[in-house]
């Protein structure tokens, strides 16, 4: 995860020749506890570390990170109940441990984590099937050349790189597959058509559940009877469970880095209308999900990249087009595509799930 660090001391080598420390000296220099929010008087989760004093070094472990040193202040990610474990190594070797527990009421300062996991630290996402049915394209005739609607939504599919204004709008106009049901539902709607650069290759969902790995949907008569979803908790680590159509569970772990080294800018002529801002001054990413500690398999629902051949290659790091309380569209370029701008690429998109 991303630690903010807010002030900290240099790790010092304190292992010099004497006594140990005792009891008494761990309680007296070991301090943890929460920062209070004067106006209101709740706890927050500015989490303050600190040995200061206490000659032996120590390492704090959180849960959601691990901090070795004298003295910092990290933010913790959600609310509720906190362990944290002190190890301190003495003078002579020996290794203690102390643990305390914080409650926290009041969270701010990590606005991301809390639209992905939650403020209660847990989060379940899944297709974003809430989208309107598809637009009746009974009396649409495509012009000659075109072979995609211009205005509509997908779920899942491909669009341009760093190109599409609204990344999973539109479709592929396929007579023989299109509309389907609620497995990429959408809705035709005004967009910058100049900007768009729809997916093609729309997936459905919903065609043969083990088509893909059985993590899309299970529709009946027009209904979705089964759903495969995801779910991030960091409650007591960093925790990634993606639940299958089949009711198996895959565990790993996952990272979510929304530095400003992650940004990736639009590659497109002249200014955003909405803002008046040059396109390429405007983020069409803002971040990189990761996710890590994985066997083949655990990446986000039917995370296969098209490389050329069918079905395509497992990928496991994703590109954040949109993080929203209600949204969130991920984004990696096609295998198959060469690293410059104006290629295909992937699009993921979800919304939260209530198991």
């Amino acid at each position: 995860m991303s630690l903010i660090f807010v002030s900290c001391d240099p790790i010092e080598n304190r292992e010099t020749a004497g006594r140990d420390v005792t009891e008494s000296e761990i309680n007296e220099y070991i301090k943890v506890y929460l920062e209070v929010d004067p106006a209101t008087g709740e706890r927050t989760n500015e989490l303050i570390l600190s040995s200061e004093g206490l000659q032996a070094l120590t390492s704090f472990d959180y849960k959601q990170g691990t901090y070795v040193g004298v003295g910092a202040k990290v933010r913790l990610l959600n609310k509720g109940d906190h362990a944290i474990n002190v190890k301190i190594r003495t003078r002579n070797g020996n290794e203690i441990t102390k643990s305390f527990s914080v409650n926290v009421q009041k969270v701010s300062g990590v606005d991301n984590w809390v639209k992905l996991c939650g403020e209660n630290g847990f989060k379940s996402w899944t297709w974003d099937t809430d989208m309107p049915q598809p637009y009746d394209i009974s009396n649409w005739t495509p012009e000659p050349g075109v072979n995609y609607l211009p205005y509509g939504v997908g779920i899942y599919g491909l669009g341009g790189w760093q190109k599409a204004v609204n990344p999973l709008l539109g479709y592929e106009y396929n007579p023989g597959n299109f509309p389907g049901v609620l497995e990429y539902g959408g809705i035709l709607k005004p967009v910058l058509e100049n900007y768009l650069n729809p997916p093609w290759n729309v997936q459905i969902l919903s065609q043969n559940p083990s088509n893909h790995n059985n993590e899309g949907v299970i529709v009946s008569d027009g209904n979705i009877t089964k759903i495969a979803f995801m779910t991030f908790d960091v409650r007591d680590g960093l925790k990634f469970t993606k639940t299958r159509l089949n009711d198996a569970t895959i565990t790993a772990s996952f990272n979510l880095d929304m530095s400003s080294a992650r940004l990736r800018y639009f590659d497109l002529q002249g200014n955003n209308p909405e803002t008046g801002i040059p396109w390429t001054q405007t983020p069409w990413v803002t971040g990189q999900l990761v996710i890590t500690g994985r066997a083949q398999g655990d990446g986000i629902l039917y995370h296969r990249v098209y490389n050329g051949t069918y079905p395509g290659n497992h990928t496991y790091t994703y590109e954040i087009v949109k993080l929203e309380e209600d949204l969130m569209i991920l984004c990696v370029r096609a295998a198959n595509s060469a690293p410059y701008f104006n290629t295909s690429a992937f699009f993921w998109r979800f919304r939260p799930y209530t198991p």
